[in-house]
């Protein structure tokens, strides 16, 4: 038998649910999950010729010898080829049978190795702008604000490190910075750059290396690891609006602590977190991990986790804008 006061709690909060409306959602446009299936998951062979039309407008990764029998595989179609093995997240051993069935062509997986450290870091991070360009092409008249994260890629190798005087072996982890792009009116997520460091690199210095780029009066937004007064006047000099968190600081009798007006601050609440749909995904399909272990490899791969994100975003927005 139940005591009175448990009763009277349960009535309490059985009045409280009554009493409480229910959160609108928001309605999924129709035919997201189709148009995203369409793009990306059922027709390999026609994201690799999207894949092989990037590179071919960048150009090949490095200089063919003039001498010699020219080669089976070019080097756009290699560079292809590392876009769609970082895409399906699967080993060379697995690209080396999938391979004949995209391109007609057969590969052995050692050389799919040692291509990567041919391609150049630069000419991934030209494939990840081009690609967002695409997508910004189809969406210039929506509006879009600008946002600022970071987040850590685990490897398989490990390192001795001294905690709490005794060594422990400890997995290495890379550091990922990205700036992205989001447009409201569409739910779209495009990474405009992205930079692979150490995971003890600071936040804030790496933001003013990446932002390169101009802009047109929108919203910028980060988190107070990016709190530098250096930040929000290099956005400003690249005609963004900085909306950066301030850190939490001690109230002295000379200067009171920063802090966003309410205006910035339901801006940021509102926009901030949509970062993580990125991190989020990643985790999800490839757990934000990379098997390479040399040091070039690993960030070229990191590199290239963004620009299949970008590219998964691209097809699915031209499968909803041109449904067939």
């Amino acid at each position: 038998m139940s005591s009175p006061h448990n009763s009277w709690r349960a009535q309490k909060v059985k009045n409280i649910v009554q009493d409480k409306p229910k959160k609108k959602h928001k309605p999924m446009r129709k035919g997201y999950w189709k148009a995203y299936d369409k793009a990306v998951k059922q027709n390999l062979k026609a994201v690799y010729e999207f894949c092989l039309q990037v590179c071919k407008e960048l150009g090949p990764p490095w200089k063919q010898s003039e001498t010699g029998r020219p080669p089976k595989i070019t080097p756009e179609e290699h560079a292809a080829l590392h876009m769609i093995r970082r895409l399906t997240g699967k080993a060379s051993r697995f690209m080396e049978r999938l391979f004949p069935c995209i391109a007609n062509k057969d590969i052995d997986h050692s050389w799919i190795c040692e291509t990567l450290k041919r391609i150049p870091t630069e000419y991934i991070d030209k494939a990840i702008a081009l690609v967002d360009t695409k997508t910004a092409a189809l969406l210039k008249q929506l509006k879009t604000v600008f946002i600022s994260d970071s987040t850590g890629i685990s490897t398989d190798r490990k390192r001795t490190v001294i905690i709490k005087d005794k060594p422990t072996r400890k997995t290495i982890v890379d550091k990922q910075h990205i700036i992205t792009r989001y447009v409201p009116a569409r739910s779209i997520v495009s990474i405009v750059r992205s930079k692979p460091t150490h995971e003890r690199r600071n936040d804030s210095p790496v933001l003013r290396e990446q932002l390169d780029f101009q802009g047109n009066g929108e919203d910028f937004f980060a988190d107070a690891g990016y709190d530098a007064k250096a930040n929000r006047e290099h956005a400003k000099q690249h005609g963004f609006n900085p909306i950066i968190r301030y850190k939490e600081r001690e109230q002295t009798k000379w200067e009171k602590p920063q802090q966003l007006t309410a205006k910035e601050s339901k801006k940021y609440k509102r926009h901030r977190g949509l970062i993580e749909t990125v991190f989020g995904g990643n985790q999800i399909e490839y757990n934000n991990k990379t098997c390479f272990r040399l040091l070039s490899q690993r960030y070229k791969d990191n590199k290239l986790l963004s620009l299949v994100h970008n590219i998964k975003t691209h097809l699915r927005l031209l499968a909803e804008v041109k449904p067939t």
